[in-house]
């Protein structure tokens, strides 16, 4: 039920609910209050009161909505970037990874092809060093002191047999392997690293870094020859020690990867060498622990059972 007047009005619910509006709406005209009886009589339902909150409402929640939107697209543009440059940093490590596993067995190779051209440059050197001799003994030396006999067909014989040993070894092809492809070990690598836009260079050691090695070599020698005349020394600090100096360098000491300056750009190339760098000193320090681990192990045993109980 509606009842309009000069100044309010007032709208009871079928419920026996009253709402009153607020007394800043009025009517002003006779053609708003048709209106409102108009809407009476058919039931239509307006709604009670209207505020600049009430209208202000969907406005601040829109505005709401689009700062929480654009927050949430910041957050997600943020960890893409940092997912990005983590994915980067991932794979060139990954890069470099590989790059120290293809030097390290680039460098094994080089130092088998040096122990095999060693090997049978010394083989080579014997038998012609025996065969200049049986030749000198046999022809050269004084008249009164040549071989008669027994000493004269064992001559014949040995230089005859290191002859033909030389010939088939030779004929054979063994020369060209053993002597000849060691030598041009690295000429025929870098053919294959050219495709990779790489160069394993010769790294040139110092002369202190040289006779490190020697020390290093004869300290082997000399632990071995310990361990196996004295068997039972081999647990004991001082060989332990000893073993422990004895040990080879390890890292870029005969050759290195080198990328081309043409291919990679600076920094690039100095992050491969800083990662390089930093590898081998975190595996030259966790050899030394590996080492020093037992003697610690055996020394503190040793006190144990030194200790009165």
């Amino acid at each position: 039920m509606l009842n309009s007047s000069d100044e309010e009005f007032t709208y009871s619910s079928p419920g026996s609910m009253t709402l009153s509006p607020p007394t800043s709406l009025y009517l002003t005209n006779s053609r708003d209050q048709d209106e409102e009886a108009v809407a009476s009589d058919l039931d239509i339902d307006k709604p009670a009161s209207l505020s600049s909150r009430s209208l202000n409402q969907p406005v601040s929640r829109a505005r709401s909505r689009s700062t929480s939107a654009t927050r949430r697209g910041s957050s997600k543009l943020r960890p893409r970037r940092n997912s990005r440059h983590r994915d980067e940093l991932t794979t060139m490590a990954k890069v470099f990874k590989d790059l120290l596993i293809m030097e390290e067995t680039i460098r094994q190779q080089l130092q088998q092809q040096k122990f095999l051209r060693r090997k049978y440059t010394l083989f080579c050197s014997l038998l012609c060093g025996l065969i200049a001799f049986c030749i000198y003994q046999l022809y050269f030396s004084n008249t009164d002191q040549l071989p008669t006999g027994f000493w004269l067909i064992t001559y014949q014989f040995l230089s005859i047999i290191t002859t033909i040993t030389l010939v088939l070894f030779y004929l054979s092809g063994e020369y060209h392997r053993t002597i000849v492809l060691p030598k041009k070990f690295l000429i025929t690598t870098n053919k294959g690293l050219r495709q990779l836009n790489l160069r394993a260079v010769r790294v040139k050691a110092p002369w202190g870094d040289v006779l490190s090695d020697i020390s290093r070599f004869v300290l082997r020698l000399l632990y071995n020859t310990i361990k196996f005349v004295y068997k039972g020394t081999s647990e004991s600090q001082w060989c332990q020690e000893l073993y422990l100096r004895s040990q080879e360098r390890i890292g870029a000491t005969e050759i290195k990867l080198v990328l081309n300056s043409r291919s990679f750009s600076p920094a690039v190339r100095e992050s491969w060498e800083l990662y390089r760098n930093e590898f081998w000193a975190r595996e030259g320090a966790r050899r030394r622990s590996s080492i020093r681990g037992p003697v610690g192990t055996t020394r503190k045993a040793r006190m144990k059972t030194s200790a009165p109980s």
